[in-house]
């Protein structure tokens, strides 16, 4: 049985690239395991300002360090990462090659960002809901 290969643009990143990527089962098992250690990070209930502060930083050198081993990235390119990409773009970029890794589509991807967009337009409509303004 072949594997299936991802061609996954890496333009998200700031950088001008198209990768093919093999989505081996080792691939993927390496996936899962940062997904479960970001999630374990992500737990900060009753931790103080500064250990949520050191989890944070350590999602994103995870994230930076598979980024840059998945698809093989120089130094200098990471760096281009680090120096043109804000964090909240490094975030969609991020998930936008993983869910491509995990075997999703470009349009399927895009129908998965308009949902969620349309959701928080929705979330936010309600937030500013014109029947709590009135006065009785």
């Amino acid at each position: 049985m072949a594997v299936n290969t991802e061609k996954i643009k890496l333009n998200k990143f700031g950088i001008r690239k198209t990768v093919n990527i093999r989505a081996t089962f080792g691939l993927l098992e390496k996936l899962d395991e940062l997904d479960v250690t970001l999630l374990e990070l992500q737990d900060t209930e009753g931790m103080d300002y500064i250990d949520v502060r050191k989890n944070g930083l350590k999602s994103a050198r995870l994230k930076m360090a598979f980024v840059q081993s998945a698809f093989e990235l120089k130094d200098e390119e990471v760096e281009t990462i680090k120096n043109n990409v804000d964090p909240e773009q490094f975030g969609e970029a991020f998930e936008y090659v993983t869910l491509r890794m995990r075997g999703v589509t470009d349009e399927n991807y895009n129908v998965l960002v308009a949902e969620a967009e349309r959701e928080q337009k929705e979330l936010e409509a309600e937030d500013t809901d014109p029947k709590e303004d009135l006065v009785e």
